[in-house]
């Protein structure tokens, strides 16, 4: 029979194992193809789709007001809070984001927020 004592300990344990969990290799989470889900209708700049590597690197496709479509690529850092997107000669950039276990990544912007969906 386990005692109080021990079982306090199970928990513990599993609950730290499952926060480290969330927190280790966050940016290996978004290694994938992503495509904009719903399309934002009110945001002057978003994300169309997104390529994430395992290496560091993406590709995005983003649109502008006016249908104007731009091709974006650099080196991206995510951190569970954070997504930061690194292009060589440009500043970096950084967004809260949120990612959700359904394969689901809510980007925060000043125009407001876009979701992207994994493929």
């Amino acid at each position: 029979m386990m005692t109080v004592n021990g079982l306090q300990r199970v928990f513990v344990t599993a609950g730290l194992a499952f926060g480290l969990a969330g927190f280790c290799g966050c940016s290996a989470s978004l290694v994938g193809t992503w495509k904009a889900d719903p399309i934002p209708q009110d945001m002057e700049f978003y994300i169309v789709s997104a390529e994430f590597k395992d290496n560091g690197d993406y590709r995005a496709i983003a649109r502008e007001t006016g249908g104007e479509t731009r091709n974006l690529r650099g080196k991206y850092e995510f951190d569970g809070f954070k997504l930061k997107l690194l292009r060589p000669g440009a500043a970096p950039r950084e967004y809260p984001a949120t990612y959700y276990m359904t394969g689901v990544l809510e980007i925060k912007s000043d125009q407001g927020a876009q979701r992207l969906k994994k493929q």
